[in-house]
């Protein structure tokens, strides 16, 4: 199966932004040929993309997540009334911004429906904070899936998921972009049964003249045997992480423990994928064609990987498309909100000694401001 060539913006330079000329000027923000203007809006290297006013959102109470680089809150259009996803982050935070610009540079680039979608992005002078608005995808993530359930989903849900993954994934390769952190809390769901590939700030955009990446940014537990090893790794890196996605959609866990340092997941991952993929299902029930799929997805080599045109078109994706997988993902999320609904709310906690709840508080507030241990911003 041949994806087809997607509607490309024009204008619009794939090479990686480098942060050139960086400057904050309270009204605009310009680095790596973005610019965010309080009144102007957004533009990518000339290209306008509307203008979106801090005015114009209101935003609710608490956070939807945090990564490493910003927080994303809910908000509703003041006018409409549609709920967004908005990320904020510091442009006084050179780390961040160069972020930033980076995902800034490829939502404004990229147009598929299993990629979450950009809707444009305002400067707030008064908080040196950017925000970029997306779509509000209001079911979580897969991640949270996994955890909510801790069963196996059935075959035919992972299969959903999978396959919009993979069209997100032929998609970017098409245009020559590594994701490179694909794991399930980057897939974020909606109540439509839509399944969309999101955070973009660390993907890469391959020229005409360049292969591979070599730069160690991701998550420990999804990377591949030769992004373990530092060695140079292509497309086919993305594959083995959505074969570990669907793992741990048939298993209802991690296949790896968050504690695993990449020593421990290099030898795990350096055997045959067939005892690879046979050790962690063992006892499930699925049906062939899955353990092909996954197989063919974590062969140890990556230039035998199957890349995601020829997932798409084998047998256990077979007679599957974009809607027909919403229409089944759909009921389904629907049976677990409604489950979820009617369980009884949780016991208060048992009172604690003050000492107790202020040490208590302490651990938890360094904690959260700690990164997840399994993230990885190695320069290679």
């Amino acid at each position: 199966m041949v994806l087809p060539r997607p509607r490309r913006l024009s204008g619009i330079d794939m090479a990686p932004a480098e942060p050139e000329n960086t400057q904050e000027l309270g009204a605009t923000m310009i680095s790596g040929g973005v610019q965010i203007s309080k009144t102007r809006g957004l533009t990518v290297d000339g290209e306008q993309h509307g203008a979106i006013r801090r005015d114009d959102l209101r935003f609710e109470a608490g956070a939807l997540g945090a990564g490493a680089c910003s927080v994303v809150r809910l908000a509703r259009h003041t006018a409409t009334n549609e709920r967004y996803a908005v990320k904020l982050f510091s442009i006084f935070d050179d780390a961040k911004r160069r972020q930033l610009v980076e995902e800034i540079r490829t939502l404004f680039s990229l147009d598929c429906a299993a990629l979450v979608q950009f809707h444009g992005a305002y400067l707030d002078g008064a908080t040196g904070k950017v925000g970029v608005v997306l779509d509000y995808m209001d079911a979580g993530s897969v991640e949270g899936l996994i955890n909510q359930r801790r069963a196996p989903l059935p075959e035919k849900v992972a299969a959903s998921i999978l396959y919009q993954c993979c069209w997100g994934l032929g998609y970017l390769h098409f245009e020559r972009r590594l994701h490179r952190d694909v794991k399930p809390g980057n897939i974020l769901l909606s109540s439509r049964g839509e399944a969309r590939l999101s955070d973009f700030g660390i993907s890469k955009a391959l020229t005409d003249e360049e292969e591979s990446a070599k730069t160690m940014v991701g998550t420990f537990r999804y990377m591949a045997p030769e992004r373990l090893r530092g060695d140079a790794y292509s497309f086919e890196s993305d594959v083995w992480a959505a074969g570990m996605v669907l793992l741990e959609l048939l298993r209802g866990d991690a296949v790896f423990p968050p504690s695993c340092t990449p020593l421990d997941l290099n030898g795990a991952c350096e055997r045959l994928a067939r005892d690879f993929v046979a050790e962690k299902l063992d006892g499930i029930n699925v049906s062939s064609d899955c353990v092909d799929f996954a197989e063919a997805c974590l062969r140890r080599r990556a230039e035998d990987r199957a890349l995601p045109d020829l997932l798409l078109g084998g047998p256990w994706l077979a007679g599957l498309d974009l809607e027909g997988c919403c229409v089944t993902l759909a009921p389904f999320l629907a049976s677990l909100r409604s489950a979820a609904a009617a369980r009884p709310p949780p016991a208060p906690p048992a009172r604690q000694s003050s000492t107790f709840a202020a040490d208590l508080s302490l651990i938890q507030t360094l904690d959260a401001s700690s990164d997840d241990d399994d993230e990885a911003t190695v320069e290679g």
